[in-house]
């Protein structure tokens, strides 16, 4: 007795669908190659377009979210343990 998914996988549709699942994500996953992240801006910042502009600051964000994550994490496992008692 074949069960629901032998009779799925049996449908053309589905071996279609499937097929342009794998297509999409073999897509997707080689585009990050093909188009790579524009580089940081370098230089004097009075000269910089507005979208070298919005790419420094998005990056300065970033990594300040990421400083202060760690800077809080830190501070919480300091605090949680208590001092050794002075002999």
């Amino acid at each position: 007795m074949p069960t629901l998914l032998d009779s799925t996988l049996k449908s053309k549709n589905m071996v279609l669908a499937f097929g342009g699942v794998v297509a999409a994500a073999t897509v997707w996953m080689l585009s990050g190659d093909m188009f790579p992240a524009d580089p940081d801006p370098k230089g004097d910042p009075e000269t910089w377009t507005r979208e070298e502009m919005r790419r420094w600051l998005e990056a300065v964000s970033c990594a300040t979210k990421t400083l202060s994550i760690a800077i809080e994490q830190q501070l919480t496992s300091c605090t949680a343990q208590p001092f050794p008692a002075a002999d």
